[in-house]
């Protein structure tokens, strides 16, 4: 993780004035509150777009150059994940942050390859930290590696987790592995066991919280 020095805050104060932002949520008070804390971090209020439906936002990110979206996942009109798959299938080249009040989807965001997610309410604070992450980090999503070796996580421990993440099966993972299937689902307890949790999407919350 960087060390976020007077340099880099200078930078990131000199580029938020151009960044192109969207908010996708259905909650008219949730876009407004968000809005609001962007404005309050240097974020150009002409240059924040605030949608209640997320369908109704394609055209105006389409329309901008490399947008941060925040989006919300539980809609009326369609799930935030399912519309970032199809922003991306479309050539979408910006940086989406998914903002919601449920934290059960952390792993479908991760595997979406988001560039963040915030669980609502959403503090100053918070976005500010984010806002580093997004410019400064070098693992865009939560640096999981770093914080997994803070565990005492082993690198066979690391690269199965890794692969966890991304979706895969214990059975696909023995195979790329060369393990048995009954090796990577031990592998599997002992990370839960080691870090404290009792599933991955709980360890997911976890890697968010650690402070290194």
């Amino acid at each position: 993780m960087h060390d976020f020095t007077k340099t880099n805050q200078k930078y990131l104060h000199s580029i938020v004035p151009k960044v192109s932002v969207v908010i996708v949520d259905d909650s008219e008070i949730c876009g407004s509150h968000l809005k609001d804390s962007l404005i309050a971090l240097g974020f150009n209020k002409k240059n924040i777009s605030v949608f209640n439906d997320a369908l109704a936002s394609k055209d105006s990110i389409f329309s901008l150059n490399k947008p941060i979206v925040f989006l919300d996942i539980e809609m009326p009109s369609c799930n935030g994940i399912d519309f970032f798959k199809t922003l991306k299938s479309n050539g979408f080249s910006g940086k989406v942050v998914f903002t919601t009040a449920h934290s059960d989807y952390i792993l479908d965001a991760l595997r979406a390859h988001a560039y963040d997610y915030l669980l609502k309410p959403v503090s100053q604070n918070e976005l500010s930290e984010a806002l580093k992450r997004l410019y400064f980090d070098d693992d865009v999503l939560f640096d999981r590696k770093e914080r997994l070796n803070s565990f005492g996580l082993s690198k066979r421990q690391i690269e199965i987790i890794e692969m966890v993440f991304d979706g895969k099966t214990s059975s696909e993972i023995a195979n790329e592995l060369f393990l048995s299937k009954h090796t990577v689902d031990t592998h599997r307890r002992n990370i839960l066991k080691l870090t404290g949790v009792k599933n991955t999407h709980e360890l997911l919350s976890k890697l968010k919280d650690v402070k290194l």
